[in-house]
């Protein structure tokens, strides 16, 4: 499963505000040289998540550093993290990231399989994918490839591809909308989720996460697809780990710094 340090449930890492989480990209970089050219910043680490740290730095500073402007870090929240950990990645893998622009998860998922295999990132905006090319290309990644499209439809290309699929779903962020919107961001989500599960091979997995906590974007989510997607299954997460509730899933509701809202759940194709 996830290569994540359990801690004391209900304990997150304390972090006074105005602090940066970062993560060290071990494509360009080791843990000792992080750690030597974030020291003037107070690193701590988040007990959790392998080689990352709180500093206490504002964005221009740490961005300033030798070692971040050749790639070796990458500032990345607490909460997103825990995505790639999750999903364990393993060199030669075949990945599917689905909802993948800006690109931190799709970095964190090469930086774990060594760059070894191969990783499609998609998205339907060319602008954002732009970006998200620039950002590998920085970060020395060349095991993922680019693909413009909407994630619903890519089982009609990809059925039974991968190895593994992360769907970091479009979602209401933790703001307020109206009902109609948040159920209609919530159907969406299960046509992403079903289709990634069609793209996944029998026992393949898929990892769903959406940076909020309103029922029906999490728990309703994986409640639709259990019932209707009969090829799959939910897999309990570990509960050692932080945030992990009786069901299996991680869901972080409130603000517990450095984490913010995030909900995460785990699938398995059975057939």
């Amino acid at each position: 499963m996830a290569r994540i340090s359990a801690m004391k449930k209900n304990t997150p890492s304390a972090a006074p505000a105005g602090t940066l989480c970062v993560r060290v990209h071990l494509l360009r970089a080791t843990e000792e040289e992080a750690q030597r050219a974030l020291a003037p910043f107070a690193p701590k680490p988040v007990p959790s998540l392998p080689h990352a740290y709180t500093v206490a730095a504002e964005k221009r500073a740490l961005t300033a550093l030798p070692l971040y402007m050749r790639g070796g870090l990458y500032i990345q929240s607490a909460a997103s993290q825990f995505a790639a950990h999750l999903l364990a990645p393993r060199r030669g893998m075949r990945l599917l990231d689905m909802c993948a622009a800006p690109g931190g998860k799709t970095l964190h998922l090469a930086d774990l399989m060594g760059d070894e295999g191969e990783i499609l990132a998609v998205d339907a905006s060319a602008a954002r994918l732009r970006k998200l090319r620039a950002l590998l290309e920085r970060y020395g990644v060349t095991c993922a490839r680019t693909w413009r499209g909407r994630g619903e439809f890519l089982w009609r290309r990809f059925s039974g591809y991968f190895d593994a699929a992360l769907v970091d779903a479009p979602c209401s962020m933790g703001i307020p909308r109206p009902v109609r919107e948040v159920k209609a961001l919530a159907r969406r989500q299960t046509y992403l989720l079903r289709a990634a599960l069609s793209c996944v091979r029998p026992g393949g997995t898929v990892l769903y996460g959406v940076c909020t906590a309103t029922p029906e974007e999490t728990r309703g989510v994986v409640s639709w697809v259990v019932r209707h997607v009969p090829s799959c299954t939910q897999v309990p997460l570990p509960r050692a780990l932080p945030f992990v509730t009786e069901e299996g899933f991680l869901s972080i509701p409130e603000v517990a710094p450095p984490f913010t809202p995030f909900f995460y759940a785990l699938f398995r194709r059975e057939e």
